[in-house]
């Protein structure tokens, strides 16, 4: 993989060889530069999902789905970033008719793996809710804290 990279480098600076002396490049090798700086991006994919969850009284459930084939073993790692006064709740759930519910946690904490197998064909979710506990329902509603999740 690295050789394909460097074999596209070299024939960009072949092509641009003559300006690598100058200061300042001509506008298509910098164009071409920058084109492989961009596909080169993409060639190493992210595993991760981070979002903020806000906190209510009565939360309303933030989901992320993904396709998943009957009988596969999925797993879910959680990071869930402190949050004083806040208890979050993980649910994983599915699309089919059925409605199946793998998995029901109370109050998560930092990182939390969590295994389940899928029972049919269909979208696997993972829903969140961010509850204010009882102790912090006195302060107005722009004060609502949030936590910061990472899904991988």
């Amino acid at each position: 993989m690295g050789s394909l990279f460097g074999f596209g480098f070299m024939r960009l600076r072949q092509a641009c060889d003559d300006h690598w002396s100058l200061l300042v490049l001509p506008m298509s090798c910098l164009v071409r530069f920058s084109l492989f700086l961009f596909l080169l991006s993409f060639a190493f994919p992210s595993y991760a999902i981070k979002f903020n969850l806000p906190a209510y009284r009565w939360p309303q459930r933030k989901c992320l789905w993904n396709p998943a084939h009957d009988n596969t073993l999925v797993i879910v790692t959680a990071n869930i970033g402190p949050g004083p006064g806040q208890r979050t709740d993980i649910e994983i759930i599915d699309s089919s008719p059925q409605k199946n519910v793998y998995l029901r946690k109370k109050g998560i904490k930092t990182e939390t793996r969590l295994a389940i197998t899928t029972h049919s064909e269909g979208e696997v979710g993972v829903c969140f809710y961010n509850y204010l506990e009882q102790s912090q329902y006195n302060f107005p509603s722009t004060l609502h804290g949030f936590r910061v999740l990472t899904l991988e």
